[in-house]
């Protein structure tokens, strides 16, 4: 007779130790807020069975009443947290006030009072007795309006309950939805098998099937566990990241009415909440000054920078004004506010840096030029030096030559390329032996061929300076002509570049004025008869009138 009840035991405590492998589980998580609640919930579910099993067990009247309000005890525990645990798991801020618990708990409290003085009143188990049976004796009593009315604050308390989780929930991802799906459906199933009870429906030999309808559920929550990752994985509520966020969060109606603003929103404001809501924007945006344009023509859906002056000092804010859109309709907008006080000085650090380092550059950049200008002078005077002939030649050309690409409109820049070429425009002649470069007469053949390499030594001897590349044109060019008949490369037309053309013309021009060893200075009229005939053969027509023009030449 025992080895059968004990086999008719097996399954009520088969479903005793799942539900305390689910506690277990979501122990294991118990960090996950609403985790630790619900650890609690599930062990009053188990408790619920292991007072079903020890009422089996018991054979007398006194031992069946008092598993019987042991399993009530569950049933109250159950009841009062369930709902703390729906407002936890949704992140509400009513979970965190204390007097909210204090409020679920006056009707549990209430009944587990009754509950510990049943000889004071009788109030819960009315006409209780033993009902025997093949297997065990089972404990039949009336269900007093006090039992009712508790189903009923029980059911109503549930009921809210999912409403609230299927209400934070039923919107959001996937796997979220299957999340709180496990949760409802895992307790509405034991719900349902009290409200079978209540109404005295049974599906076995005992009154209550409570055991069994739990460890259903139970069976849920564990697929929530093992497959949706319940309590491993779940959102954080929208309300809490938006209290919590730094940037100030101000929600408007279609009035531009504001209904609702974050913590920074109130701290900006330096008002209480309940003291805004309701005010026009206009309450929010006039804390800003230089402010552009008009504040109460600000585009639904716009940004801008601004500033707000807070203890004497000016903070910048970045403000972003996004529509409400819900199914196409326009409920309102929400502004937001974001302090970029440390970017904006950032900002002004690496341009108040920037500026000095410009200015530093452009000191150090004068100072080389300066340096470089200073060498140039040394240079053209060390040719001068050994160039007799040739004495205030190149000072004379360089002031030419500034002026004629004046006349051409010629840059700043290129003027200062055209002055630093036309001072060193010789320099190749310091690789000219003495025996040619002083030679009173004029050259053979086989010593013209050397002088003409003094353009490229000029030019090789230059090329190495980054400084000085334009200007190396002239170096280079300025004995090529405009028929190309010229050297060191025979160059023509356009080919030779301007620099070296407006050279050339100034060039000649001045050594044709100028004594040579070899030769007398020409006449002024002769010079310009020469350069006439010679336009367009070893001068730029186009420099050269333009030459003439400076000169006043007709």
């Amino acid at each position: 007779m025992f080895s059968e009840r004990f086999l008719y035991l097996i399954p009520y405590l088969i479903a005793f130790f799942i539900s305390l492998s689910v506690a277990g589980i979501i122990w294991s998580r118990r960090k996950v807020k609403g985790a630790g609640i619900y650890v609690i919930v599930v062990l009053a579910q188990t408790s619920i069975i292991l007072g079903y099993i020890f009422e089996l067990a018991s054979t007398t009247l006194e031992g069946k009443l008092f598993w019987d309000d042991f399993q009530w005890a569950g049933l109250l525990l159950w009841a009062y947290l369930f709902p703390i645990f729906s407002l936890q798991i949704t992140e509400s801020k009513w979970a965190e006030k204390k007097s909210i618990w204090w409020l679920l708990a006056i009707v549990p409290v209430g009944f587990g009072a009754i509950l510990l003085t049943p000889s004071l009143h009788g109030w819960l188990h009315k006409d209780a007795l033993l009902v025997y049976g093949n297997h065990f004796n089972s404990l039949r009593y009336d269900f007093t309006p006090l039992v009712w009315g508790y189903a009923v604050y029980g059911y109503l308390s549930m009921i809210l309950s999912f409403s609230y989780l299927l209400f934070k929930f039923f919107q959001t991802h996937r796997i979220y939805r299957n999340q709180i799906g496990a949760v409802v459906i895992g307790t509405g199933i034991p719900l349902l098998g009290y409200a079978l009870s209540l109404f005295e429906i049974t599906l076995t030999f005992q009154r209550d099937i409570a055991p069994l309808t739990l460890t259903i559920g139970n069976l849920v929550i564990l697929w929530g566990l093992t497959r949706q990752r319940l309590f491993e994985l779940i959102p954080i509520a929208r309300d809490i990241i938006v209290e919590n966020i730094e940037d100030a969060v101000v929600v408007l109606d279609e009035a531009d009415r504001i209904v609702d603003l974050n913590r920074s929103g109130r701290e900006l404001m330096d008002m209480d909440g309940e003291n805004i809501i309701g005010q026009d924007m206009m309450v929010f945006l006039s804390r800003f000054e230089k402010f552009p344009g008009q504040l109460e023509k600000m585009a639904p859906s716009s940004q801008m920078d601004i500033q707000i002056p807070l203890g004497g000092e000016n903070y910048y804010f970045d403000l972003r004004s996004t529509k409400i859109v819900d199914e196409g309709r326009e409920l309102g907008r929400v502004i937001v506010a974001r302090n970029v006080t440390i970017q904006k000085q950032f900002e002004q650090e690496i341009l108040k840096l920037n500026s000095e380092l410009e200015q530093r550059v452009q000191r150090r950049t004068r100072a080389l030029e300066e340096a470089y200008e200073s060498t140039l002078e040394g240079w053209a005077k060390a040719l001068e030096l050994r160039d007799k002939e040739t004495e205030g030649h190149s000072r004379r050309v360089t002031e030419l030559a500034v002026r004629l690409g004046e006349e051409l409109n010629l840059g700043p820049e290129d003027l200062v390329e055209i002055r630093r070429g036309a001072l060193i425009h010789d320099i190749g002649k310091m690789g000219i032996p003495d025996e040619i470069l002083h030679k009173p007469g004029p050259l053979s053949a086989e010593e013209w061929v050397v002088m003409k390499q003094h353009p490229r030594i000029g030019y090789d001897l230059l090329s190495h300076i980054p400084f000085l590349e334009r200007a190396n044109q002239i170096t280079c060019a300025h004995h090529e002509r405009w028929d190309g008949a010229g050297y060191p490369d025979q160059l023509a037309g356009e080919e030779i570049p301007l620099f070296a053309r407006i050279f050339t013309v100034v060039d000649n021009w001045d050594a044709l004025l100028s004594d040579r060893p070899y030769r007398l200075a020409w006449e002024k009229e002769k010079v310009i008869n020469y350069m006439k005939e010679n336009r367009g053969a070893i001068f730029d027509p186009k420099v050269l009138d333009a030459f003439f023009e400076m000169m006043q030449i007709v």
